[in-house]
């Protein structure tokens, strides 16, 4: 097959599979077709196709059933998507910050898979330290297409401290926000991440959240890696059967 633009076949296969789920083609447990079937559709080796299946387990779209084939995942109700700036005014609580760094990046490697771009895109990143009422709560790691804000930098550089990113997205560039995937693990902080975050004494315990944004039809327009102190910060879910 012919990849899109310069996305590797993996990724190409692992959009276009994704794209029938979304479009309903393979409805929730319909089983799809085995690796050596994709494989010839799409004219690559099975190995490239184990790995684009790979990606969308990863991404808990398909479930992979030992002895019986790869299915696409049953969805979950969706939680409501807010912003990091909204969760906190939640909580009575005022965000704020200020940029540790802000430049033009190239997506390459380990970002441009979790980007779901080509490598050698320019993207927009914004390093933070996030604050609640005042106090140092979370390093924040934004990574934005070039492309959809490219004067993002040079006209808000002021403001970006402070900045909702996800409403600055929606409200001046026309980004509209559908959805969003997020992981989460707990971790030490390392020493530069300690002492950014206030705290120096001893092992921090953080909480390691990536947040993918999709628009709809499901273009990547943020990727945002974020460092929550976990002695300040608690994860909240409501749950029914």
């Amino acid at each position: 097959m012919n990849a899109k633009g310069n996305l590797p076949h993996y990724i190409a296969i692992k959009n276009e599979l994704e794209e029938r789920i979304r479009r309903g083609l393979w409805p929730a447990g319909e089983k799809l077709p085995n690796e050596d079937q994709l494989a010839a559709e799409f004219s690559v080796s099975p190995s490239t196709v184990k790995r684009a299946i790979g990606a969308l387990v990863s991404m808990e779209m398909v479930v992979r059933t030992p002895g019986r084939g790869t299915f696409v995942a049953k969805r979950e109700e969706p939680q409501p998507l807010t912003s990091f700036t909204e969760e906190l005014r939640s909580r009575g609580l005022q965000a704020t910050g200020k940029v540790l760094d802000a430049k033009i990046i190239k997506a390459q490697g380990e970002l441009a898979y979790h980007m779901d771009t080509a490598e050698g895109q320019d993207l927009v990143f914004i390093y933070r330290l996030r604050m609640a009422s005042g106090y140092p709560l979370a390093l924040d790691k934004v990574y934005l297409p070039k492309e959809h804000c490219p004067d993002l930098l040079v006209q808000f550089a002021p403001a970006l401290g402070d900045m909702d990113m996800e409403r600055l997205l929606q409200e001046h560039y026309g980004l509209h926000i559908q959805s969003s995937r997020e992981f989460v693990t707990a971790r030490l902080a390392g020493e530069e991440e300690n002492r950014y975050l206030g705290h120096t004494s001893q092992p921090l315990v953080v909480l390691d959240i990536e947040r993918q944004l999709e628009t709809f039809g499901g273009g990547r327009i943020m990727l945002n890696r974020r460092l929550i102190r976990a002695d300040r910060y608690m994860l909240r879910f409501y749950r029914a059967r």
